[in-house]
């Protein structure tokens, strides 16, 4: 297991903003540890809200310092924030740079944030000189929504399966970065180490299940984007967040979740709309990610009954592939951490059935009146096993998999507009060989009139009828489908054995692909792709003893 912090706020040397930046107490308060949880600040934060760049600029006319480190940039978004230790934060981003103000009991520091060529965030001073990284209390994990504008303003409230039946129409110039090959556990932090916060208690536990752990800290909207679109059907995602609340009843009696934070300015936020989630997870061709929990208070609802009516967050994701687990109710992020961490703990082994481990989340979250809430109707469902357990279903000389890719094309020479073809398909198959779940092969055919050259790659999550298969396939399949790139998701609708003892699995559903280019030289789409033929002929795997 490779544990890979992308993001994180690095401690370089002391100190240009002491004494108020503060150390990873939070507000200068001492760190409480829940018992069997992470250890996080005792301070809380309060107030976490956007300000016109015009007040931020205000105040760093009359603030000499301010003005220091406010000098390397051009405020685009501006926000405030205060914790309940008494630290109070003015802040300001532009031009990927973010300036920022703490001040604590009379005494305040200054310090400019910048991410590196790898992501990291450094810390310097007016001057350049590397300084420590100011931090403040824990984060809450809930906001409300001023008003009905989703780019509004938010403050901070205080705590007391396989559905998809469309096809994405990808772009060769941006495709997935789908590795079928690595199961992976990515941990996005809508916070990070200046609220004392990471998602290590919960990373350190997973480690065996998964080929590669990522911890991202200070996530903004490209990497949520970006991972739910590129993670696959066995890889699971912990997001951090809080939940943007948008009342539907007068004084705050009912909610409904409308969107989750992103990061600005490193003690800022922006809201990720419901429709920019749900966009993210539609234009996933892998399948997954096959688990997304997103751990932010009311990231479910608030348990009214309004909480999942029409434009509500979990209306917007739901029936979108992945299995989500969210939160009904207000949570402390230690009780919400907690939660996750015996969440994982139970279902990842595989056998434990979904509802004994939100079970298993829920008795972190007895002291809250929270629960854990999830989109899968059938409570019985396991996680997907160990790569080591999901092994083709005899042992094989041979293993064929053929991939059919049938849709009407869209065709026309470069920069002419595109016209409906006959209906066609094209298939992609070559010999493949297993290494636990995943499989590959590559077939190339030389001949005077056609060159073929295919790669085939992708994993089972079984070989049982309702089994998931997720196929990539990449190459010159034929004359009429060159430089073709198309990714299939399939359920496993037979298994059949003949006398011989040849086993064939077969397959179908929805396929995805990008432009390609036919034995003419046009420019090709296909629309709305399916794994079949024409003759409604399946996807299948050849297992020959």
């Amino acid at each position: 297991m490779a544990l890979r912090r992308l993001i994180s706020s690095l401690a370089l040397t002391a100190l240009a903003c002491a004494p108020a930046c503060g150390d990873d107490g939070g507000g200068g308060s001492d760190a409480v540890t829940p018992i069997g949880g992470p250890d996080l600040p005792a301070a809380l934060v309060t107030v976490q809200e956007r300000v016109p760049t015009a007040d931020f600029e205000a105040a760093a006319q009359s603030d000499a310092d301010l003005m220091a480190v406010a000098a390397f940039t051009v405020a685009e978004v501006a926000g405030r924030l205060e914790d309940s230790a008494g630290a109070a934060v003015l802040w300001a981003e532009g031009e990927g740079k973010a300036a920022v103000r703490r001040c604590q009991g009379g005494a305040c520091g200054y310090a400019i944030a910048t991410r590196d060529a790898q992501g990291a965030t450094r810390w310097t001073d007016s001057a350049g000189a590397a300084v420590t990284g100011p931090t403040v209390g824990r984060p809450s994990l809930t906001k409300d929504l001023e008003g009905f504008d989703l780019d509004g303003k938010t403050v901070a409230v205080t705590p007391a399966a396989l559905s998809r039946s469309a096809s994405v129409q990808l772009h060769k110039d941006d495709l997935p970065a789908v590795d079928f090959s690595r199961r992976r556990f990515v941990a996005l932090n809508t916070f990070g180490p200046a609220f004392g916060t990471t998602l290590d208690f919960v990373t350190a536990r997973v480690g065996d299940t998964f080929d590669e752990v990522v911890a991202v800290d200070y996530v903004r909207e490209g990497d949520v984007a970006a991972t739910l679109r590129d993670l696959d059907a066995l890889d699971a995602v912990l997001w951090l967040t809080q939940a943007v609340r948008q009342e539907t009843q007068g004084g705050g009696r009912a909610h409904k979740t409308v969107g989750l934070t992103v990061n600005r300015g490193v003690f800022g936020d922006l809201t990720y709309t419901r429709d920019e989630v749900a966009a993210a997870l539609a234009g996933n061709v892998g399948g997954g990610p096959g688990l997304l929990f997103l751990a932010g208070g009311d990231s479910y609802g608030d348990g009214s009954a309004d909480q999942l009516g029409s434009g509500s967050l979990w209306k917007a994701v739901d029936g979108l592939g992945s299995v989500i687990v969210g939160i009904e109710g207000e949570a402390d992020v230690a009780d919400v951490l907690r939660a996750a961490a015996a969440f994982f703990d139970a279902w990842l082994d595989g056998a434990t059935p979904l509802s004994q481990a939100l079970a298993a989340g829920d008795a972190a979250l007895t002291a809250t009146g929270a629960h854990l809430r999830s989109n899968l109707g059938d409570d019985s469902a396991t996680w997907v096993r160990p790569d080591a357990a999901i092994t083709p279903p005899i042992a094989y000389s041979q293993a064929r998999l053929t991939a059919p890719f049938t849709a009407t094309p869209y065709c026309a020479p470069p920069g002419q507009p595109k016209q409906p073809q006959t209906s066609t398909f094209t298939t992609a198959w070559s010999d493949v060989t297993f290494d636990g779940a995943y499989f590959e092969g590559h077939r190339v055919l030389e001949s005077s009139d056609l060159t073929v050259d295919t790669v085939v790659r992708g994993v089972f999550t079984g070989f049982a009828v309702g089994d998931r298969v997720q196929v990539e396939a990449i190459g010159d399949f034929d004359k009429n489908f060159r430089a073709f790139h198309g990714f299939g998701e399939g359920v496993i609708e037979s298994v059949d054995t003949d006398d011989d003892g040849k086993v064939t699995v077969a397959f179908t559903g929805v396929a995805h692909a990008a432009e390609y280019t036919d034995a003419a030289g046009d420019e090709c789409v296909l629309n709305n792709p399916r794994l079949a033929t024409t003759t409604s002929g399946l996807g299948k795997l050849e297992l020959t003893p």
